[in-house]
């Protein structure tokens, strides 16, 4: 009995490591590179050293009214520069730019449902937040709300991927919003 007892322990224990490494990364750097907009005299810049990295609650530290999703931190590979990404509005400095991003997430919250630590994630990630825009796709790392990533398709690379979030937005707003769509049958989007 005392060793059934004992072997429950430890699968209870390991069971525990496990979580915890579903959640845990390795820690992240201290800084990191990015296009930043420092202050608002200055114009937007490369920054090869910022050290404002990313941290999991980051979000609800800075923003208020954000919807009930948990926090992710993707190492971003691939993002792309739309029109609105040129002069975003935002009320927090310093910022960094860029909405669209594909990357591997490094960190997740415990609550995470639909992504985890590993997983290779693509998503448009300059929601209003209120008080400004939050954004972070023009940078090695970038915090996101869980809603707004989704898993990479097999077989797509993120290079591609990081081209895609504003993109499909626009076209499936102009399709839906515009256009009348979805349709039963008759037009076909090629």
């Amino acid at each position: 009995k005392l060793q059934f007892l004992y072997l429950i322990g430890w699968m209870l224990w390991c069971a525990a490591v496990a979580a915890c490494a579903a959640v845990a990364a390795p820690p992240l750097p201290a800084t990191m590179r990015a296009w930043v907009k420092p202050d608002a005299a200055t114009p937007a810049r490369y920054d090869p050293a910022f050290p404002k990295v990313p941290q999991l609650g980051g979000l609800r530290r800075t923003y208020t009214g954000l919807p009930a999703a948990c926090e992710v931190v993707v190492r971003v590979a691939a993002s792309s520069i739309n029109p609105s990404d040129i002069a975003p509005v935002t009320a927090v400095l310093p910022h960094v730019y860029g909405s669209d991003m594909a990357g591997t997430v490094v960190a997740a919250e415990a609550n995470c449902t639909r992504v985890k630590v590993g997983d290779r994630v693509w998503g448009d990630i300059g929601a209003n937040c209120g008080n400004g825009k939050e954004l972070g796709g023009y940078a090695e790392y970038a915090a996101a709300l869980e809603t707004q990533v989704a898993v990479a398709p097999p077989g797509v690379a993120l290079l591609e991927l990081g081209t895609l979030p504003k993109v499909a937005l626009t076209s499936w707003k102009a399709l839906t919003w515009y256009a009348g769509g979805p349709w039963e049958s008759g037009p076909v989007v090629a």
